[in-house]
């Protein structure tokens, strides 16, 4: 598992048409490595701008996203088996080693238009939540959640499939979450992959997987859905770590930004517990994530979804 804990960047230009640039990259294991891998992207772009190189991942050029170390979680022995980052729209995001999430968007979700996007966003500055509160009509409820839900039948297929499989449901505002709670995986393995792919889980989701070696969770709301900013979010505004080098203002508006993000994700969770297609088994070296990530994300509260 790739853990952010060191960031290095070179500034270069690759091409003569392109303006200079700056290439972020993080590290594991020190500065100095960080530093290594930021050259070697600007090389690679090069490369990629020359013709020498055709295959540059889509994410963007297959690196790891810009995001903020938060909290690194251990075992008693001091290795880290997770870590909480905060991404580009404000969230904070639970990245595992080896406990397998999966992920789905549901199709039917019913997406504001912009003049209801304007007018959650106005609505902060009136305290009125209601503007803000994503409908929620089109997801299941109670014991009838599975009841004719096209989203949720893949897996569901794939457990009656697999009987020793025990996977937790959650809502969420756009769909639903998984988290497989009878073994561990490994991120890398082909085999995960394929699962992944046969329950229909999200490509971005299993794209972003391999590449940070990990499986990923959103922990809080994103930013945008909490009125705080208007929608799309322009990319000046985007949570963007590390700060530009030497640039004072961006970091002190990174950190109003993040101010203003905690202030109001306290009024909203992030997903609701369901049920389990399968055994309630949860094996040992689980039990932690499950707990962290049930907590983190207010499943028993009865505050609105977003």
């Amino acid at each position: 598992m790739e853990v952010p804990r060191y960031w290095a960047y070179v500034e270069g230009q690759p091409d003569e048409l392109m303006d200079p640039s700056v290439y972020w990259r993080s590290s594991s294991v020190s500065f100095v490595d960080a530093q290594e891998k930021a050259v070697e992207a600007f090389k690679r772009v090069q490369r990629y701008f020359s013709e020498d190189e055709e295959d540059i991942d889509g994410y963007p050029y297959g690196v790891l996203p810009r995001e903020k170390l938060l909290e690194e979680l251990t075992d008693k022995n001091g290795h880290c088996y997770a870590f909480v980052s905060r991404n580009s729209v404000g969230a904070r995001i639970l990245n595992v080693e080896n406990v397998l999430f999966l992920d789905w968007d549901n199709p039917r979700e019913k997406q504001p238009g912009p003049i209801s996007r304007l007018c959650r966003w106005f609505g902060r500055f009136f305290g009125d939540r209601r503007l803000r509160e994503f409908d929620e009509t089109f997801h299941g409820d109670g014991e009838d959640w599975l009841a004719g839900n096209g989203v949720l039948r893949p897996v569901q297929e794939f457990q009656k499939n697999n009987r020793d499989w025990s996977i937790r449901i959650y809502q969420t505002v756009a769909g639903y979450r998984g988290l497989v709670t009878h073994r561990t995986f490994d991120p890398l393995d082909s085999e995960v992959h394929r699962i992944m792919e046969e329950t229909a889980c999200d490509p971005m989701y299993r794209q972003l997987c391999r590449i940070q070696k990990s499986f990923r969770a959103r922990l809080t709301p994103k930013g945008t859905r909490l009125g705080l900013w208007p929608l799309p979010l322009p990319w000046t505004f985007r949570f963007r770590f590390p700060t530009p080098p030497d640039d004072a203002k961006a970091q002190r508006e990174y950190d109003r930004a993040v101010e203003l993000y905690e202030i109001e994700q306290e009024n909203f969770a992030t997903c609701r517990y369901l049920g389990t297609l399968g055994d309630d088994e949860i094996a040992e070296a689980v039990v932690p994530v499950v707990e962290f990530h049930d907590r983190a994300t207010r499943i028993d509260s009865d505050l609105p979804l977003a």
